[in-house]
């Protein structure tokens, strides 16, 4: 995932540095950066300690951009099972919990950019093929995660969020302050 990203922000000449490592321990000294984006990454963490350190990391008026599952609406828990049986996350939080999360890590104005549910987010017409050259371990997974995106496509689905750190004059928070 990494040198696709690195490939993409070379061919379209953006300045970005990428990093492998732990989001629950960065590597980096308090206040390095500006700006932290994390997509698909926090919900496979332990998602308090993941928030700290970014907070820890970001500068006084840091910006954290977060792309992450979301569930519509509180999951039962044997919802929650199914999805922690193959994913591994502990809890799928919903958008305000998300928000809750956000706020008690010290990010002072939270906002939604934009998601949806997996319904209104995938192709109806997908189709594998060339799976007969998969190890048949790698197809089996590959499957129970269909199922799960089948049975959860109204439940489960994404969020952007928008967090910052500090609130500017006037009491707005800005992206650029």
């Amino acid at each position: 995932m990494l040198n696709i990203a690195k490939n993409r922000f070379y061919e379209e000449r953006l300045p970005v540095a990428l990093y492998f490592a732990s989001a629950e321990e960065l590597p980096f000294p308090s206040k390095s950066f500006d700006l932290v984006l994390s997509e698909s990454v926090t919900a496979f963490t332990k998602v308090r300690k993941s928030l700290r350190e970014y907070v820890r990391v970001l500068g006084e008026t840091g910006t954290f951009v977060a792309i992450e599952i979301a569930a519509e609406r509180p999951l039962a828990w044997n919802e929650q099972q199914d999805i922690k049986k193959l994913y591994g996350i502990e809890k799928v939080f919903t958008e305000q919990e998300w928000k809750t999360c956000f706020r008690e890590a010290g990010f002072q104005k939270v906002s939604i950019l934009g998601g949806t549910t997996l319904r209104d987010a995938i192709s109806t017409s997908f189709s594998p093929t060339n799976l007969e050259k998969l190890p048949s371990k790698l197809v089996e997974t590959f499957y129970e995660h269909l199922d799960i995106i089948y049975r959860y496509q109204n439940v489960l689905g994404y969020r952007v969020f928008l967090c910052q750190k500090v609130i500017g004059k006037g009491g707005k928070a800005s992206l650029y302050q």
